[in-house]
């Protein structure tokens, strides 16, 4: 089997003919046309749980992943090709090949698979938090998320939105965009949980954001701007991080076996280093062919909480994506993975948007600050909490629905449940 995903194919593919239409050769597109691609490792390094030391924990996996990366590297420089990024996180570096390239780096045993790096569109609250009492929380537990950071990788928050008004205490960009171009999505995700508005209250309504612009305002992205967001995530002292987006595989051609892919990887490790990862399900519904999953990535993940979507009755949303994952019970098992690990309301949701106003927005994308905001809440309660210990609390106190587990995972997040089971402890 090809180690060039399938969407790499056809870009290659698509380069040739149209060379061929200009009266060029194909053979020009493999000797000279560069894509940028990132190659990940055949082995997956994981993180030591250090989420008392990130940047340590951080530093020992990069230095592993590199040296686990040198005969990629090796064989990159002797082509002539220089490696854009390492990615510590997910095992995983970045270059600019040419399908001539990219054939002599497959060869390689330690190559697992090429990804191809282009811009995908992969984006896309004043009852919602009662369905899961967030308000009884509030009160009762005087739970609020202060002095929880969540770490919002989307399209950019805007943090002149009054209901956001001294939110935004960081911000970076990894997608190329500056951050004070904010996205309409971005900023209705950071709305649900940290608004200060008295009628669109957040979830976490005294927790802080860090805003990590890891899609263009309109929405796209790249894998790699993802994987490098994690990381300054983990870098700048995160609890959570929300990500609300997503590579589908019936809709990005997107390939991830056993929830091995370079998203999955760099979720996965950054859950090892402390930050609890909280990711959409996605809005395929149950649209996947055989073999594939419904399931976005990287909410395939193990470590991460995936989150589906339902409205305010609780009744479970037509385009919330169905499992199971892509991950597996063990190595070459044929029995897949639940997930989503949880629902939320996820349907008309309003919140935040661009200049100043509000609006009702629906996906998956909106159900999974929901939880993002009820797991700063937890961490405020208790910060020893690791970010295992805090998926399970929520899947233990979830309230069940009537309805499959590859559909709402163990039910619907419950912030009273889960904050008295933590004061209980």
């Amino acid at each position: 089997m090809s180690k060039l995903e399938p969407r790499l194919q056809a870009a290659i593919e698509q380069s040739r003919s149209r060379a061929v239409a200009l009266g060029q050769s194909a053979e020009r597109v493999n000797q000279h046309e560069a894509f940028t691609v990132t190659v990940l490792h055949q082995e997956s390094v994981l993180a030591t749980e250090a989420p008392n030391d990130r940047l340590g924990g951080l530093e020992d996996l990069k230095r592993r992943a590199e040296a686990s990366e040198q005969p990629v590297i090796s064989l990159l420089r002797e082509i002539g090709v220089e490696v854009r990024t390492v990615h510590t996180l997910a095992n995983a570096v970045t270059a600019r090949l040419t399908p001539q390239q990219m054939e002599r780096v497959a060869e390689l045993d330690e190559v697992k698979r090429l990804t191809l790096e282009a811009p995908d569109q992969v984006t896309c609250m004043n009852e919602s938090p009662l369905t899961i009492e967030v308000p009884q929380a509030w009160e009762d537990f005087d739970a609020q998320g202060r002095g929880i950071k969540v770490a919002v990788l989307d399209s950019g928050v805007d943090a002149n939105h009054p209901a956001l008004a001294g939110k935004v205490v960081d911000n970076v960009s990894t997608a190329g965009e500056g951050t004070d171009i904010p996205g309409e999505h971005g900023t209705h995700v950071a709305g649900t949980i940290a608004s200060n508005d008295p009628v669109f209250r957040g979830v976490a309504f005294h927790s802080e954001i860090i805003n990590i612009k890891v899609l263009t305002s309109t929405g796209f992205g790249e894998p790699q701007f993802v994987i490098d967001g994690l990381e300054q995530a983990v870098r700048r002292g995160a609890h959570v991080a929300n990500l609300s987006l997503g590579w589908s595989e019936p809709f990005h051609s997107w390939v991830c076996d056993d929830a091995d892919c370079i998203l999955c990887r760099a979720a996965d490790n950054a859950s090892r280093l402390g930050v609890t990862v909280v990711v959409a399900a996605g809005n395929e519904d149950s649209f996947a062919s055989d073999g594939q999953s419904n399931i976005r990535h990287p909410g395939a993940a193990r470590n991460v909480i995936t989150v589906g979507a339902i409205d305010k009755a609780k009744m479970l949303a037509d385009f919330s994506s169905t499992g199971p994952s892509s991950g597996r019970l063990s190595p070459g098992s044929g029995i897949r993975l639940t997930k989503p690990d949880l629902a939320a309301p996820g349907v008309s949701i309003t919140s935040a948007i661009l200049n100043g106003t509000f609006a009702p927005l629906s996906g998956t994308s909106m159900a999974s600050p929901h939880v993002a905001g009820v797991a700063a809440l937890i961490s405020e309660a208790d910060p020893a909490l690791l970010p295992r210990m805090i998926k399970k609390l929520l899947e233990d106190t979830s309230e069940p629905l009537p309805f499959g587990p590859n559909q709402v995972g163990y039910g619907s997040v419950n912030a009273y449940a889960a904050l008295l089971r933590t004061r209980m402890k």
